[in-house]
Parts: C-alpha cells; structure tokens; sequence
C-alpha cells in the first residue's frame, strides 16, 4: 500500500480508498457479507425449526426451554465471535492490498487477533463510557447540594458541555486503535496508547477526516433508507422481500469503503510519524481500572434494576384486590347477607332432593 510523507486530505484518502476497494472488491465484500449470510441463515434454520415443532405437535416443558435458551446463547455467543472475526479479517486484507492477501488468508491473518481487537473495542467504550458517567455524577452531585440559582444552573451545563468535549476528544484520540492492532501488531492496551500517540499533533486533521467520513456514512444511510422505502412501496409479499434483498445488497456493498478510508488514515499517520515508540505489550493501569470501575457499576446497575423489577411485581402482587396482606378480601355486611342467603338455599335443595330419593 502506498503512501505519502505528507497527510492526505480527505479527498486524497478517499480515492486512495476507492483504489483499494476497487481492485479487491470481491474479496473485500466476501468478507463483510459473512456475518449477514450467518444471521439469515441461522434465522431460517431456527423459524423452520418453531414451524416444524408446531406441525407435529411438540409440547413445551422446562427441559425443552432451558436447552432452546442454552442453544439461543451459544448460538449468539458464536455469531459474536465470527463478525469480530470477518471484522478483524477485513482489516487484514486491507492492510494487505499492495500484496493481494486473499480470503482464506486475511482469515488466518486474523484469527489471533480477534480478542485483541475485541479487547480495545471493549476499553474504548468502556472508558469514554467511565469518563461520561462520572463526569455526569459530578453534576448531579453539584445539583442537588447546591442552591437551586440561575448562575449555577448556567455552570453545571457548561460543565455538561466541558465533559462531552472531553469525551469526544479522548474518543478521537483512542478512534484508531483496531486499526493499531493489526498495522503495528500489537495487544488491546498497546494499541489504545498508541492510537493516543499517533494523533497527538493532528487531532483536528484526523478530525476533519472522520467527520467527512461521517457525512459520507449519513448521506449512504438516506439513500439505503430511500431505495428501501421505494421497495417497500410495492405491494404484496414481492415488495417486502425485494425491499429485503435490497437492504442487504446495499448494506454490504460500500461499508469495506468506509472502512478502507479509516485504515489509511491510521497507515498514513505511522508514515508521517513514524512508528510509535510505545511497547507493543505495554500496559496502561489507569485504564483497566477505569473499565474495571465501569464494569463494576454496570454490574450493580442491573443487579439493582433487577431487584428494582422483582420488588415492584411482588409489590403490585401483594396490592391486587383479593391478594392484598395475603388475605382474602373483607366481604360487605350486605354481601356476607347474600352468601348467607343462597347458602340456606343451597341446603334446602340439598335436604328436598335427598326426600325425594328416599
């Protein structure tokens, strides 16, 4: 892949861009499409699967539902796994143009560095994410223990603002990092730092090149969004499955672009830069124990929401009218009369039919 001593514009990276994709367009979209494919079919499989059941009359029991759950969790876990992979794959064949790296091979390429890609994913989010909510908690905090006044509203939303600039701006910095991963071969951690290191200088450039690449995504979006629309106008079944086939086409189609833009604008970068001095296995403590917190917090989340749900259901359980205090409900002096009343009928039917029989 060649490149230039001098940071390409976005015009520049996009033609270089459209070369790549271009000339190993099959291999590109082979790639992408393979977690789509997977989707549909697993889809397919598991709609005939409910269908068949129902045609010869399976009953549901616990077994059966723990181990449809089971399979419906392994079967996600899986799909998760093999789109990291095809992720990870394609950014190996783009690394690899110049050299014409094929399917099988960007595969292979890719299959020890699929956690890795995962991992920096995973502690990008989680930090930017971290950093977001305790900024936010600062500001509630300030909310609720100072003087409700106009001034200090004005200042809590400036700090508001302050936060999200920071979070767009760490997130800029830490953007490029799958891209690290494979470029320079390197672990999660390395490449998050790396990926710092690399716009530290050019945050504005690389900035005005994402936001192109944004609005090229946005304006792609409208126009899936209006040719399916066009689609969906058809009537009948035919329009729904056109409209289907189209959304997958186009879904596939121009996203390897996208991506083969953010890769050059990584590959540039180590160019103009030179390659990044920080060690490829170098291990950042401030970020595992910011995703650790993160982790810890999301954890609590859901285990207080849960409990949250399962209090209210029993609470509203425990209110309806004839469960309330776990009794039944106190009868009035006038319908205690009538049950009274056809109890008494009830007996005299009882001893004139038995007078009858004798």
């Amino acid at each position: 892949m060649e490149t230039e001593t001098k940071f390409p514009g976005p015009i520049a990276l996009l033609k270089q861009a459209w070369q790549i994709y271009k000339s190993r367009f099959w291999v590109l979209v082979g790639i992408y499409i393979i977690p789509a494919v997977l989707v549909i079919a697993l889809t397919l499989v598991a709609g005939g699967g409910a269908v068949a059941g129902s045609l010869l009359g399976i009953k549901a029991s616990p077994v059966l539902l723990v181990t449809v759950i089971v399979l419906a969790v392994l079967i996600y876990l899986a799909v998760i796994y093999i789109s990291l992979w095809s992720q990870t794959a394609l950014l190996f064949a783009v690394k690899g143009a110049d050299q014409k790296v094929g399917f099988k091979e960007s595969f292979s390429q890719a299959s020890n560095k699929v956690f890795s890609v995962l991992g920096a994913s995973l502690l990008v989010g989680l930090a930017i994410f971290g950093l977001m909510l305790v900024s936010g908690a600062v500001i509630f905090v300030l909310y609720m223990v100072l003087p409700k006044m106009a001034i200090l509203f004005f200042v809590e939303g400036i700090l508001g603002l302050l936060a999200a600039l920071w979070a767009i701006k760490l997130g800029l910095e830490f953007s490029l990092a799958t891209y690290v991963v494979v470029g320079d071969n390197t672990r999660a951690l390395s490449a998050i730092q790396r990926s710092r290191d690399y716009v530290k200088g050019h945050w504005w450039g690389v900035f005005g090149r994402m936001l192109f690449l944004l609005v090229l995504a946005l304006v792609y979006i409208i126009v899936v969004v209006l040719i399916t629309a066009i689609f969906k106008a058809i009537p009948g079944a035919a329009g729904q499955i056109l409209s289907m086939l189209v959304t997958l086409a186009l879904d596939v189609i121009l996203p390897p672009l996208f991506v083969a833009y953010a890769y050059l604008i990584y590959s540039h970068l180590r160019v103009v830069k030179g390659e990044s001095q920080i060690p490829a296995d170098k291990k950042s403590v401030g970020l595992i124990i910011l995703a650790v917190i993160v982790m810890v917090i999301f954890a609590l989340g859901i285990f207080f929401g849960l409990s949250s749900i399962i209090y209210n259901y029993g609470n509203s359980v425990s209110k309806a009218p004839y469960f309330q205090n776990n009794q039944a409900q106190t009868l009035s002096p006038q319908q205690m009369q009538e049950l009274q009343q056809m109890e008494q009928q009830y007996q005299m039917s009882t001893s004139t039919a038995t007078s009858s029989y004798q």
